[in-house]
This record gives C-alpha cells, sequence and structure tokens, in this order.
C-alpha cells in the first residue's frame, strides 16, 4: 500500500482516538486486514476499503493520498 495513504490512516486514527475495532466496524473491513494495512503490509487495497476507511475517518478518499 502507498505510504502516504499509510501515514495518513495513522495520523487520523490518532487525531481521532480511534481503535482498529473502531473503524473497522464502520468501514466494514475485517479487523485483521484493517490492522494489515495499517502495518504497511497490505500491498493493494479495494476501492470500497478506501470509501470504507474515508468513512471511519471522515475525510474524503483523495485526502488520504495527501501529505499533512
Amino acid at each position: 500500500m502507498h505510504r502516504s495513504l499509510v501515514s495518513r490512516i495513522k495520523i487520523e486514527t490518532e487525531k481521532r482516538g480511534l481503535s482498529i475495532l473502531e473503524i473497522a466496524i464502520v468501514s466494514t473491513i475485517a479487523e485483521e486486514r484493517l490492522a494489515s494495512s495499517i502495518q504497511g503490509n497490505a500491498e493493494n487495497i479495494t476501492l470500497r476499503e478506501l470509501v470504507g476507511l474515508s468513512l471511519a475517518l471522515e475525510v474524503s478518499p483523495r485526502e488520504l493520498f495527501t501529505q499533512l
């Protein structure tokens, strides 16, 4: 997965004080898959996962790829 995406997910998760489980529930991404993605171990992310993450983190999908 793209490094800036992984970084942004981590930043937004910490900023909002959310757990992986909370994000998994809102995004409908399996907790194991989400944890793997956040750790940078997942090679690809689906469009559905990207949209789910953006909803859970309350940012646009495009914002997930921008540097802070």
